[in-house]
């Protein structure tokens, strides 16, 4: 059986420590999980980084850039770095596009090549940076681009003044009008728009005469059900009577992503710990603990379910999975806790309280006894 590689190892490391990460993290709380679990942070695992071309005709065009990464606890930022001849030429910042169920995000982002007008190629690196919370930094390489020289013949097509109208749209999508003016020394053939979005294919959009040298589009941006920003980037492309392109870059729509509902109050939970005392082994004692929905009145309700850590403390009227509760702005909810020590000696536990938006880290309270 073949030795498993480096990456591999690593990889495999990574998503076993963000499974028992998971699995302890809704006895301790997010905000205690890595320090009582003993997780140890590690730099960033960067793989799979590509471009989606390595060769673009003279004109240059938008090329998508793309790299799967994975953090023990999280990453900050992601970009390409692009080398040109003299050193760096542009830095492209890469936005989620995708998280697999193993926890694995993949950041995409577009890169613009200019034209090139030389007879020479020029060739672009790729390189990409991942940061994590730790500021410690991951790099791959994704890939070489090389832009070919102009061909010494007929002059291709010079296409100017691109506009797109508007540039930023609601969640919603809608849509967004193409235009440019397109000049050739012979004639001009036929004008499009290509749309680029990362891991999706390239639309093109037909754009029609305005006058002999105006042409014009329209592109329907569909909505985004993202959680982030999605952008689309647009390059016009026209075509002389022998079939040679010219290009200009129109720049990048954005699409917002949905509005998140308003969140309700802050939970507070009171008091920090309780203590039963001494209690005789098969005896019962109980104390109250409360939860206040902190927020101001108009504010939604909040959600949330109450649990112990288990044995041998209990929740009165608790199924299995705790007391799910729900409480309005200024309401408090009052909960008993139940201790039922079966050995002898000090006993401590946990009373955790979550919320069902997510916004807010769980809250705890301390519990001890002692059994007699």
């Amino acid at each position: 059986m073949s030795q498993p590689s480096a990456i591999e190892s690593r990889y495999r490391g990574l998503l076993l420590g963000i499974l028992a990460l998971a699995l302890f993290t809704p006895l301790l709380g997010p905000g205690r999980a890595a320090a009582e679990v003993g997780a140890e942070d590690t730099a960033p695992l960067v793989f799979n980084a590509r471009v989606s071309t390595s060769s673009l005709p003279y004109q240059g065009g938008s090329v998508s850039i793309d790299a799967d990464a994975i953090d023990d606890f999280g990453i900050t930022m992601a970009y390409a770095e692009v080398f040109g001849r003299n050193g760096i030429w542009e830095s492209v910042q890469l936005i989620p596009s995708a998280i697999d169920p193993t926890g694995v995000t993949t950041y995409s982002g577009i890169l613009n090549l200019p034209p090139n007008y030389t007879e020479a190629p020029v060739s672009y690196g790729v390189e990409i940076r991942v940061s994590d919370t730790n500021g410690a930094v991951a790099t791959a390489f994704a890939g070489e681009i090389e832009v070919a020289g102009q061909p010494p013949f007929d002059e291709a097509p010079f296409v100017s003044n691109p506009t797109v109208t508007p540039r930023q749209l609601t969640a919603m999508g809608g849509l967004v009008k193409i235009r440019a003016t397109a000049t050739d020394n012979r004639s001009i053939s036929f004008v499009h728009a290509n749309v680029t979005t990362p891991g999706e294919p390239v639309t093109q959009i037909d754009m029609e005469a305005v006058n002999a040298s105006e042409f014009e589009g329209a592109f329907e941006v569909p909505g985004n059900t993202d959680a982030g920003p999605r952008q689309y980037a647009i390059e016009i492309v026209a075509e002389d009577d022998i079939g040679q392109p010219g290009t200009a870059d129109a720049g990048i729509v954005t699409v917002a992503p949905p509005s998140l509902p308003p969140a309700g109050g802050p939970l507070a939970v009171s008091p920090a710990s309780r203590s039963f005392g001494r209690v005789h082994i098969g005896h019962r004692a109980v104390r109250s603990i409360s939860i206040r929905n902190t927020g101001a009145r108009g504010t939604p309700p909040v959600d949330g379910v109450i649990q112990t850590s288990g044995a041998p403390f209990y929740l009165s009227r608790a199924g299995t999975d705790g007391i799910h509760f729900r409480l309005r702005p200024g309401h408090t909810g009052t909960y008993k806790v139940a201790f039922t020590p079966t050995v002898a000696g000090p006993q401590a536990g946990t009373v955790t309280v979550t919320r069902s938006d997510g916004s807010q880290p769980a809250l705890t309270v301390q519990l001890s006894g002692e059994g007699t």
